[in-house]
């Protein structure tokens, strides 16, 4: 495979790899300037599927007609989890699904098991920020692998990124999405969430038919 076309096969990853890297950023920083106008870079580089980049051109452009301290009010009471009469459960694997230790462990172990540890020592193992960065790097990884026509890397990338999207990220998200459409009172920070749920979904497809 010449040079060209393994940089052909690894763009895909490469934008995976950014979009979630991306997502992770912005579900810590809801008003980072810089954060939308990757968005919408994002959006004008997408053809993959016709979905993602209209998507994120509305949520770029929804987050921008947010006061951004309302919008850093909101996002506190949903994703900060200060205590359980003012807002949902905070955005953490265990927390979620109600398994505790035992989920983080579990998470930890992923990370472990893949090279990877303290990806971001401010944060818990099973937060969704991390899971996130997580699925950055090992599509990174993916996209590494793909330049230097390491096809066994490829496949391993990929394995453990399908892997850990069907034991974690996508077996959680999806609830979670919809607890926060219901409970979000800014429609913008719903809409970011559904597209995490829609880009996981769509991921975890395209990883499984990869493997047939």
């Amino acid at each position: 495979m010449t040079p060209d076309a393994c940089a052909l096969r690894g763009a895909p990853a490469a934008q995976r790899s950014r979009l979630y890297w991306l997502m992770a950023g912005w579900l810590l920083a809801p008003n980072d300037a810089e954060a939308r106008a990757a968005m919408r870079e994002i959006a004008a580089q997408s053809d993959d599927d016709g979905e993602t980049g209209p998507v994120l051109r509305a949520l770029a452009a929804a987050l921008d007609s947010v006061e951004p301290a309302a919008l850093a009010v909101e996002h506190t009471r949903l994703f900060g989890g200060l205590s359980p009469s003012y807002g949902p459960p905070p955005p953490i694997e265990s927390a979620q699904r109600g398994d505790g230790i035992d989920a983080l462990l579990a998470v930890s172990g992923a990370y472990r098991d893949a090279g990877y540890a303290d990806i971001d020592p401010a944060l818990p193992d099973d937060h969704l920020a991390v899971e996130l960065k997580f699925i950055a790097l090992l599509a990174l990884r993916e996209h590494e692998a793909a330049l230097g026509s390491d096809e066994d890397g490829v496949r391993a990338a990929r394995s453990r990124q399908r892997r850990f999207l069907d034991r974690h990220l996508g077996a959680w998200l999806p609830h979670y999405a919809r607890s926060i459409e219901r409970e979000s009172r800014v429609p913008a920070l719903a809409t970011a969430i559904s597209l995490l749920d829609r880009v996981v979904a769509r991921d975890r497809a395209f990883l499984a038919d990869s493997e047939a």
